[in-house]
């Protein structure tokens, strides 16, 4: 179980690159804001002894509370949850309980219960997401502003969703140009998912009879032209790098903002093909890669973020994932 916390700190964070999607996640905080405070103050949603599907929030007295807040009271929570478990003792180390918490049952309705399932997607696909920017940008120290026609259709797309975001007042409007987006990166990262696995499967060609007279004077020309061919596709091979990984990115969070929970994940495992890829055969090719002198990193070096963002990755159909919104307390008293 993983732990994925959203909070305002975060949203702005990630504003920084993304406005579209941090005014998003914004929105969808406000909306939980507003729930609460048609509620008496949360200070637990679940009880031990409450059946499946039951909701339930804490009732504590306003002394009772203080108490808890100044230090002299503390909440017991549950070992294996961390979750309260209704009762309330001294915080002196004496074992006295006192008994001040009732519990009131919550129905949520339909609506209210995809919102809260809304937020838990994009919070996931927030944390994941900021980890492709963050390989995006060791990325960049290997392309050294390489560009080619292979990635204007990924170009183009974020173009479109950045232009997306300035579409106020017309939702048609702007999911259109979402959906132009999705598919115009989508067709991107394809067409570079392709010719990174074509790359990356050059093997060496079968032998002629004139590489036994190379070997005579100990040169191996099949293992020369597979250097040669895989160092011609190598400034290619870190561009389809990058540029998957960007449009995976935008395509995880496209899907997030038109609500297609089900595409998001389907599109979470091509990107888990397209980290196995990068996962099983950059390791062996490294030796016919050319030597960077000025690189930071090496392309190598890259196969333990795509370790990593695979098992993050993964955590999308963990149901046990744990979501943590933290909101401050004077924003649900406005």
């Amino acid at each position: 179980m993983k732990e994925i916390v959203l909070n305002n700190e975060k949203i702005q964070s990630i504003g920084n690159k993304d406005k579209f999607f941090s005014r998003t996640l914004k929105n969808s905080l406000k909306g939980f804001v507003s729930l609460l405070r048609k509620t008496p103050t949360l200070l637990s949603m679940i009880n031990s002894q409450m059946k499946e599907g039951d909701v339930f929030i804490a009732k504590i007295p306003k002394e009772i509370k203080k108490k808890i807040e100044s230090g002299e009271l503390e909440m017991i929570t549950k070992k294996d949850s961390g979750l309260f478990n209704g009762m309330i003792r001294r915080k002196d180390g004496k074992k006295v309980i006192i008994k001040q918490t009732e519990w009131e049952k919550i129905n949520l309705n339909q609506e209210t219960i995809s919102n809260l399932n809304q937020i838990a997607i994009q919070a996931s696909i927030a944390e994941l997401t900021e980890m492709l920017f963050e390989i995006d940008k060791k990325l960049d120290l290997l392309i050294r502003g390489q560009q080619s026609d292979r990635i204007s259709k990924v170009k183009s797309g974020i173009d479109q969703y950045e232009q997306a975001y300035l579409i106020n007042n017309d939702n048609a409007l702007q999911n259109l140009q979402l959906s132009n987006a999705l598919q115009s990166l989508n067709e991107g990262r394809r067409s570079l998912m392709l010719n990174l696995q074509e790359s990356l499967s050059i093997e060496k060609r079968d032998d002629k009879f004139t590489d036994t007279l190379w070997r005579v004077f100990g040169i191996d020309k099949t293992e020369v032209e597979l250097f040669d061919s895989i160092n011609k596709k190598y400034e290619q091979m870190k561009e389809g790098l990058k540029y998957i990984n960007l449009s995976s990115l935008y395509i995880f969070r496209i899907h997030t903002l038109l609500k297609q929970t089900d595409s998001a994940i389907q599109s979470r495992k091509q990107y888990d093909e397209f980290c196995d890829l990068a996962i099983n055969k950059i390791p062996d090719k490294q030796k016919y890669f050319p030597y960077e002198k000025n690189a930071r990193l090496s392309l190598t070096d890259m196969t333990n973020d795509f370790k990593m963002v695979k098992n993050s990755a993964k955590l999308l159909d963990d149901k046990d994932n744990r979501i943590i919104i933290e909101i401050d307390s004077e924003e649900i008293k406005k």
